[in-house]
């Protein structure tokens, strides 16, 4: 699976990433010596209480500023002939993204895209990126009506194998 391709299948599973993540990093830190077992009944608590109503509330403010940044970017390599018009459009969209207030784990301007862009690649980058505008854009009803962390989970796709 190449890496622009693995980018795309995770853009939903982020939010619910980080949301757990920042949950984890809150537990460990309460008690740094739980066991495995411990420590995930407390993620999911952290995950139902306020904390995790308010990293709900945030990612749902969130997630339809990605969709309209990764249109954005599709509709733009749509129009990309050359590595150069590519790595433009990738720019173009870290700056909408910093626009639009999406919080910097969404983007990362720092990594390098390697991408040689040929006729192919441009092929199977906007093949995929179709399929994770679709799944994001499907996902988006059930994750604007999610009342808890449990619900915006099983608001994610399962990635699909390669």
């Amino acid at each position: 699976m190449n890496k622009f391709k693995q980018a795309l299948q995770v853009s939903l599973l982020l939010i619910i990433t980080a949301s757990m993540t920042q949950a984890y990093d809150q537990t460990q830190e309460a008690n740094p010596n739980m066991s495995q077992t411990e420590q995930e009944a407390l993620v999911i608590q952290a995950l139902n209480s306020a904390v995790g109503q308010d990293i709900l509330q945030k990612q749902k403010e969130q997630m339809p500023k990605m969709v309209k940044v990764m249109k954005t970017l599709n509709n733009c390599l749509t129009n990309a002939d050359t590595k150069r018009d590519a790595l433009k459009c990738n720019a173009n969209s870290i700056a909408l993204a910093k626009k639009m207030g999406l919080d910097k784990e969404f983007y990362d301007e720092e990594k390098e895209v390697d991408i040689s862009w040929s006729k192919n690649e441009k092929k199977e980058a906007l093949a995929e990126m179709a399929i994770v505008l679709k799944v994001m854009e499907t996902s988006l009803p059930c994750i604007e009506k999610a009342e808890t962390m449990s619900d915006m989970i099983k608001c994610a796709p399962t990635p699909a194998a390669d």
